[in-house]
C-alpha cells in the first residue's frame, strides 16, 4: 500500500508550507490506530485544500494515494475520504464543512 509515496519530491511541493508532512499524514490514514487516523484527518484536508477553497500544489500528487486508500479494506473513514476527494475535485469548502458539521453519520461506502 502507498507504494511510490517516497518517490514524490514532497519537499519541492507546496501545501500551506512545504509538503514534507504529507507522506506521513497519508500513511497515518492507513493506520489501524483510530487516534493516529483522527490526528491525520485534523491536518491533511487543511494542507491539501487551503481555507477550504484553494487547491495546493501537492494536492494533485496526493490524489492517487487517497484513491488507493479508498480501496483499502481497513479504511474506516471511507465517507470522509470521498468527501475530501469531492472537495478537491470541486475546489471548494462545501463538502468538508458538511463532513465536519453533519449531525448523523452518512452511510458507509460500499464496494461493488
Amino acid at each position: 500500500m502507498l507504494e511510490g509515496l517516497d518517490h514524490v519530491e514532497w519537499a519541492n511541493l507546496w501545501a500551506c508550507g512545504w509538503a514534507t508532512e504529507i507522506p506521513q499524514l497519508l500513511r497515518a490514514l492507513a493506520s489501524p490506530d483510530k487516534a493516529v487516523r483522527q490526528e491525520a484527518w485534523e491536518k491533511l484536508p487543511h494542507r491539501l485544500v487551503y481555507q477550504g477553497v484553494s487547491i495546493m500544489e501537492a494536492t494533485s500528487y496526493a490524489v492517487p494515494f487517497l484513491l488507493e486508500l479508498l480501496t483499502a479494506e481497513s479504511m474506516e473513514e471511507q465517507t470522509d475520504l470521498l468527501c475530501l476527494l469531492a472537495t478537491i475535485a470541486k475546489g471548494g469548502a462545501f463538502l468538508i464543512m458538511t463532513m465536519r458539521m453533519r449531525r448523523r453519520p452518512l452511510p458507509p461506502f460500499r464496494r461493488r
